[in-house]
C-alpha cells in the first residue's frame, strides 16, 4: 500500500486518539528547535508536519518546528560551544552524550509524575512511547552506560532516548576478488566470506588496496583495538565459549579491553604514574597498529565509502550497519552486483544514536519530550525506519509488519503479481515468473477475482524490453490459488495446512529461522511475541579459520544480529580526560607515509566520490527502499 495513503490513514488515526482527553486552548505560535544529522528523519511522509499537526489537534498549540541538520558530532559541539545557535533537542552518538552529559550541558528527561507534570498543555494523547516501545534490549544497554555528573554517576538514559543503532563491521564484495571465469570462482567467493569474518584480514597483504579507512579517530581506533589485542579478544571468546565465564563477564571483559584507552589499567585504575606509563604503551602499539593498517589501504574516507564499494572502486568497507544496508540495496537494484556484511568473530562496536535536550534558559521542555514521545511510536518509527534505512530503536507492531515484508520470504511466497497495468508487458512478465497465463486475456490462470483494494499492495518492477529497461507498476494481492489461506503461522498448500518448517523442508527452499524476541518481546500490542519468529533466506552458514561454523548474511544480518552475537558487542565510552593520547595518535596515522600513487587516485576519486553522491540525494526518492529485484531473484532461485 502506498506509504501516502498510510500516513493519511495514520493522521486519521491520531486525531481519533487526540479526541480521548481536552485540548488547551490556541496559542501564538511556539517554536521547538531540533539539529540532527542529514536525512535522517523522513520527509515523505513528512513527519515534523505530522508532529506540528498532531499537536495542534491533541493540545490546541499551534508548534513550528526549526530544523537544523550537522554533519559530525564534532560540528554539533562546535555550534553549542560557541553559542551560535541554541536547541532544544539534538540527536548526537553515544560517546558525544556521554561527553555533553559530563560537561552538564544537558537537561534531564522527566519521568513519572515529573513527566507529567511538565506536560502542561495537557497529558492526553501523549503515552510513554518510549517506555513502551522501546526494545527491552537497548534499554538495557542505555542503562548501563554512566555518566558521571557533577561527581555522581548516572545511566545514559537519564539524559538521552535512542533513535537509531547499529554495529561497526565489514562490507565486502566477494566477487571483486575473483575472476568469474576462473575454475575456483565459487571457492574464492567463499574464501573472501571466510576471511572478513576476522579482522585481522584487514592487516593482510593478500587485500592491500582493497580497502579505504574511515577518517574517523573512534572509528578506526575501534578496528585497530580488534586487531591489536586478537589474542586477548580470543583468549575471552574461548574462556565464554568453553563455559568458564558467562555472557555478561564475557560482555564486561570484552569491553574493558575495547574501552582500553579509558581503562589503561583495567576499571580498578592505579596511581597516575601508572596509567601514564600504560597509555603511552598502549599509544605506541596502537600507532603501529594504525599505521600498518593505513599502509595496507587505499586511503582514508569520511562518508563515501558506502559509494565506493557499490561502484567498484573498492572491495571491502569499514561501515556502519546502516550504510552497510544502503550500499546493499544500491548494488542490489542499481548495479546488480551482491555485497555481503560482517560482525567479525572476536566482536564489534555497537553504537546509538539518541535524543538529548540542551541545557538553556529557553528550553522548550516539554514539546523536546513530546517530540520525542511522537518519533518511538511504532508506527512513526516505521516511517523513519523506511525511508532512512537505518534500524530504529522502536520495536512494536509496526516495525515487526516492516521487517516481515522487508525481508521474510514467507510473505512472498503468500505474495503474488496479479496485475500489470500495461497490458501488452503481461505475457512477457508471467513468463519471467515461471507463471501459467491464459494467452487470450493474458491474465494468470490462478487469479479468482477475490479480495479489495485494501488487500493490494503496489510495487515496482524492471523488466527487459526491445527499446530497452522498462519500469511498470505491478499489483500484488496476498494469497494465490495455491496458497490461500496461508498465514505468518501456517502454510496452505492446495488447500492442506503445513508448518513452515515443512513447507521449507519439502521444497528445499535453505530458509533460516531467525528468532527476534529480544528485540521485540513486550513491545508488541496486537501481534503476539511468537510473531518474532521470522525466517531469511539471505543467511548461509560456512566454516572459519579455526573450524568453527559462523554465519553469512546481508541486509536483514546487518539490521538485526542474531541473538548470539550481542555478547561480542561493545559500547566505545568517551574518551574522556584521555583524548589528548588518541588524538595525538590520530594527528600521526593521518600524518604517516602513504603510497604516492594511492595519493594520485584517491585525489581523483574524491571528486568522483562527491559528483557520485550528489547523484545519489538528487534520486534518492526514486531509488528508495528499491528491494524487489532481490526479492524476485530470491523466488526465482
Amino acid at each position: 500500500m502506498d506509504k501516502r495513503y498510510l500516513f493519511l490513514l495514520l493522521g486519521a488515526g491520531l486525531m481519533t486518539l487526540s479526541s480521548c482527553g481536552p485540548a488547551a486552548e490556541s496559542s501564538d505560535t511556539m517554536l521547538l528547535r531540533v539539529y540532527n544529522w542529514e536525512d535522517y528523519i523522513s520527509e515523505d511522509p513528512d513527519v515534523i508536519s505530522a508532529f506540528e499537526d498532531y499537536v495542534y489537534e491533541t493540545d490546541g498549540v499551534r508548534i513550528k518546528v526549526v530544523y537544523d541538520t550537522f554533519d559530525t558530532n564534532e560540528t554539533m559541539l562546535s555550534q553549542l560551544e560557541t553559542g551560535a545557535s541554541t536547541y532544544d533537542l539534538l540527536c548526537p552518538s553515544d560517546y558525544m552524550i556521554q561527553r555533553l552529559a559530563a560537561r552538564g550541558m544537558l537537561e534531564p528527561f522527566a519521568f513519572g509524575e515529573e513527566r507529567e507534570a511538565l506536560y502542561t498543555h495537557g497529558t492526553a494523547g501523549w503515552e510513554d512511547s518510549y517506555s513502551l516501545y522501546t526494545s527491552p534490549y537497548l534499554q538495557d544497554q542505555f542503562e548501563k552506560i554512566k555518566v558521571k555528573v557533577d561527581g555522581k554517576d548516572y545511566p545514559l538514559s537519564s539524559y538521552a532516548k535512542g533513535y537509531m543503532w547499529g554495529t561497526l563491521g565489514l562490507i565486502y564484495h566477494p566477487a571483486w576478488f575473483t575472476d568469474e571465469n576462473s575454475s575456483t570462482y565459487e571457492e574464492d567467493i567463499e574464501q573472501v566470506k571466510i576471511d572478513m569474518y576476522d579482522w585481522n584480514s584487514l592487516w593482510d597483504e593478500k587485500y592491500h588496496g582493497s580497502f579505504q579507512i574511515k577518517d574517523s579517530m573512534r572509528d578506526t581506533y575501534a578496528v585497530g583495538i580488534m586487531h591489536g589485542y586478537d589474542e586477548e579478544f580470543q583468549s575471552y571468546l574461548d574462556l565464554y565459549e568453553a563455559g568458564e565465564i558467562s555472557a555478561e563477564e564475557y560482555n564486561d571483559r570484552i569491553n574493558t579491553l575495547f574501552n582500553n584507552i579509558v581503562y589503561p589499567l583495567g576499571k580498578e585504575g592505579g596511581t597516575p604514574e601508572e596509567e601514564e606509563a600504560a597509555l603511552e604503551e598502549i599509544e605506541d602499539h596502537m600507532g603501529s597498529v594504525l599505521m600498518d593498517l593505513r599502509n595496507n589501504s587505499y586511503g582514508l574516507e569520511v562518508d563515501s565509502g558506502k559509494q565506493d564499494i557499490v561502484v567498484g572502486r573498492t572491495g571491502i568497507g569499514i561501515a556502519w550497519s546502516g550504510d552497510a544496508v544502503w550500499s546493499m540495496d544500491l548494488g542490489d537494484n542499481e548495479e546488480g552486483i551482491e555485497l555481503y556484511y560482517s560482525v567479525p568473530k572476536t566482536g564489534a562496536n555497537i553504537w546509538f544514536d539518541g535524543w538529548c535536550m540542551p541545557k538553556s534558559n529557553s528550553l522548550n521542555k516539554e514539546y523536546a519530550q513530546k517530540f520525542v514521545d511522537f518519533l518511538a511510536r511504532p508506527e512513526i518509527a516505521s516511517l523513519n525506519m523506511d525511508y532512512i534505512g537505518y534500524t530504529s530503536f522502536s520495536g512494536g507492531d509496526d516495525i515487526l509488519s516492516l521487517i516481515r515484508e522487508w525481508y521474510d520470504p514467507r510473505t512472498y511466497e503468500m505474495y503474488q503479481y496479479l496485475e500489470i497495468a500495461d497490458e501488452a508487458l503481461r505475457p512477457q512478465y508471467w513468463e519471467e515468473e515461471g507463471i501459467l497465463y491464459d494467452e487470450e486475456t493474458g491474465e494468470p490462470l490462478y487469479l479468482d477475482g477475490s479480495g479489495d483494494e485494501d488487500g493490494y499492495i503496489y510495487e515496482k518492477y524492471e523488466i527487459e524490453t526491445e527499446t530497452g529497461l522498462r519500469t511498470i507498476d505491478v499489483k500484488i494481492y496476498v494469497g494465490t490459488s495455491s496458497m490461500e489461506g496461508s498465514t505468518y503461522e501456517e502454510a496452505v498448500v492446495d488447500g492442506v495446512p503445513m508448518s513452515w518448517d515443512q513447507y521449507n523442508e519439502e521444497n528445499e527452499l535453505g530458509w533460516t529461522k531467525r528468532d527476534l524476541g529480544w528485540f521485540f518481546d513486550d513491545t508488541l500490542v496486537e501481534l503476539e511475541d511468537s510473531a518474532s519468529l521470522l525466517y531469511s533466506d539471505e543467511i548461509e552458514t560456512l566454516v572459519d579459520k579455526d573450524g568453527d561454523e559462523f554465519e553469512v548474511g546481508r541486509q536483514f544480518y546487518a539490521q538485526y544480529p542474531s541473538e548470539d552475537m550481542l555478547s561480542r558487542l561493545c559500547i566505545m565510552e568517551d574518551y574522556g580526560a584521555n583524548n589528548a593520547y588518541v588524538l595525538r595518535l590520530w594527528e600521526e596515522v593521518k600524518a604517516g607515509t602513504m603510497e604516492t600513487w594511492v595519493i594520485v587516485v584517491f585525489s581523483l576519486e574524491v571528486g568522483i566520490a562527491a559528483l557520485a553522491l550528489s547523484w545519489y540525494l538528487i534520486g534518492k526518492a526514486r531509488k528508495k527502499r528499491l528491494r524487489l529485484r532481490r526479492r524476485e531473484e530470491a523466488k526465482k532461485a
